[in-house]
């Protein structure tokens, strides 16, 4: 706590010394509770869009973990309020005046990268931070015996304000996380694994097929790890501009590998042994990504950037009930005409285990030809919960032929907890032989073989695939396997 601010601060030093047994860290927070009801706290505020008041209608039932049925209709869970890590860095509890904010100046030490989604507030006035946690697909910490390891978790600023309106006190308390951010990394902190002096990294990333890079993320992990998880270290990230240059600050003294996720690619480009000095700039100039090609593409639906936000839902999916809406968005399911269709009407950001007339989802297409050789169906996937508990199976088909069975394992949980995407990705690469396309119209089909009609379903979220994008190529002077 500092003379003159009007909050406090609060930081963690964890560590495992040589003298340590293997173990590990599943989940850690800080939290903070204020007083239960709405006598202090009305509302919970996330971001610009999720400035809700508390609920203050009666519980009717419980339907899974921290999720109600209100005796209004209106479903509450604390999933609602959880938040991508790209570029969030407060959020917090407002009523009667007085504000309370957990602000985030930093998220190097959060692990996971800017796909990182986390808790932020909830019922019961429950204010967090969370330091490490395995929501939506990431991991936690495993320690070898004797492996040494330390790492600040923090600071972060738990800031107080008062206002005249909840949106006042919003505004203050994002003025407020910007003045933290601009102290980063803060001069008092005192450890060894807290450098005060940091580095730069620049450059920028160049499709050599001339497509555009525009608000590709360009991350910094650390050389070894698996960056959809929580980190043992420290990553850093930011979006490319529209020429792809970026210019990562404060980054802490090390080596990284630097990898750039979207450009419409399915595969992250990666540059290893990326050296970070104290006071220096590494100046990586003009890095050239060279896409995978599988052939004359026909068509794609979607863009591949690890997001479903583009698809009908995607853009509102914070809602315990996405299955229910979507028998609602979709009485008849999906069927995408390619060339009609429109991505943000037409497909659903989530495929459920559950239909409402049709136990598949149809595209449709016409070419002017017959086709030969090999086609490849490039799929990527932003989250598979299996609705069998164990592996999410999704048949293909191609003009009513089975060409293959997608068999994924669970990623995480964003179906049933609010979200649109996990922390892990999948790419699926279903190749058949392309002379089942004919001149004319064509129809390729993904159902869930364990799928069930909505109306027999006996409660409980059902199981999902959530999509990144979906593109069909072909290769005409190819071999089919």
């Amino acid at each position: 706590m500092r003379r003159g601010d009007s909050g406090f601060y609060l930081y963690a030093v964890y560590r495992h010394g040589p003298d340590m047994a293997a173990g590990g860290v599943g989940e850690t927070r800080f939290v903070i509770k204020g007083v239960p009801g709405t006598d202090l706290f009305t509302h919970h505020v996330v971001d610009d869009q999720r400035k809700a008041p508390y609920p203050t209608s009666p519980v009717k039932s419980q339907v899974q973990d921290a999720t109600w049925l209100l005796e209004d209709g209106s479903y509450y869970t604390k999933y609602d309020n959880s938040a991508y890590l790209a570029d969030h860095h407060v959020h917090g509890m407002a009523g009667h005046g007085v504000g309370l904010w957990m602000i985030f100046p930093s998220n190097e030490w959060i692990g996971g990268g800017p796909f990182k989604q986390e808790l932020t507030v909830h019922k019961e006035n429950t204010l967090l931070a969370m330091l490490v946690g395995g929501h939506f697909g990431a991991g936690g910490l495993r320690f070898a015996d004797g492996e040494p390891w330390e790492k600040v978790y923090g600071p972060v600023f738990v800031y107080m304000n008062n206002g005249k309106s909840i949106d006042a006190m919003w505004d203050d308390a994002k003025k407020r996380a910007g003045v933290e951010a601009a102290k980063w990394p803060y001069e008092w902190l005192e450890s060894k694994e807290y450098p005060r002096e940091r580095g730069v990294v620049a450059g920028s990333i160049r499709l050599t097929d001339g497509g555009s890079t525009k608000d590709a993320w360009v991350i910094l992990s650390p050389p070894g790890e698996d960056w959809t998880q929580v980190l043992k270290a420290y990553d850093f990230w930011m979006r490319a501009d529209a020429d792809g240059r970026f210019k990562l600050a404060k980054v802490r003294p090390g080596k990284y590998t630097l990898r750039v996720i979207g450009g419409d690619q399915f595969e992250e480009f990666h540059k290893d042994d990326v050296t970070v000095a104290a006071g220096k700039d590494t100046d990586l100039g003009e890095l050239k990504w060279e896409p995978i090609k599988r052939g004359r593409r026909l068509w794609q639906i979607g863009v591949a950037d690890r997001s479903s936000h583009e698809f009908k839902g995607g853009d509102d999916f914070c809602h315990y009930d996405n299955f229910l809406r979507y028998t609602k968005a979709f009485p008849d399911d999906v069927t995408f005409v390619v060339g009609k269709s429109k991505e943000a009407e037409d497909w659903g950001f989530a495929q459920w285990s559950i239909y409402s007339k049709k136990p598949v989802w149809t595209i449709q297409f016409d070419l002017p030809e017959a086709q030969k050789g090999k086609a490849t169906l490039t799929i990527g996937f932003t989250s598979a919960n299996p609705p069998n508990g164990r592996t999410t199976n999704l048949r293909v088909t191609v003009n009513g032929k089975d060409v293959d069975v997608i068999h994924l394992p669970k990623t995480g949980t964003a179906g049933y907890r609010s979200g649109s995407s996990d922390s892990p990705y999948h790419v699926v690469y279903v190749q058949f032989d392309a002379g089942l396309l004919t001149k004319g119209g064509n129809e390729i089909t993904l159902g869930h073989i364990e799928a069930t009609p909505a109306a027999e379903r006996k409660g409980g979220v059902p199981g999902e695939v959530m999509y990144d994008a979906i593109r069909l190529e072909v290769d005409p002077d190819a071999r089919p396997e």
